[in-house]
């Protein structure tokens, strides 16, 4: 159950990746290199949290190990919002960047995270 609920997490954060890395590519080709390392940015901001969360949530599985897969997945949250957090601030203090851009790409990554289950239902 564990390896279901991972994979199906990771597929989700591949989808995400996939959008985003297209926005990506198409913001360099209309705005420049600059633009497109900003957005690039802004989509490992909005990626790399998921998959930490993905990793962190679904290590146990199970009906006996019910408190544990809760425990995972405030703990893979928490993780989560914290990289999130940190790679803003690394980001916006050190990294010279299109700030409208990088915010863009990751709004784009959140949307496409939202998206994702619906994108990946099958017909």
């Amino acid at each position: 159950m564990a390896d279901a609920g991972r994979q199906q997490a990771y597929r989700l954060v591949a989808r995400q990746a996939l959008v985003v890395f297209v926005a990506v590519i198409v913001i360099a080709a209309g705005w420049g290199w600059q633009a497109g390392y900003s957005a690039l940015l802004g989509a490992l901001i909005a990626v790399l949290p998921n998959l930490l969360f993905a990793r962190i949530a679904f290590q146990q599985a199970g009906a006996r190990a019910a408190r544990q897969v809760v425990h995972g997945f405030y703990k893979g949250e928490a993780a989560k919002i914290g990289l999130t957090i940190l790679l803003f601030v690394i980001v916006l203090s050190w990294v010279p960047i299109r700030v409208g851009t990088l915010f863009a790409a990751y709004g784009i990554g959140v949307l496409a995270q939202w998206l994702a289950p619906v994108l990946l239902q099958r017909k």
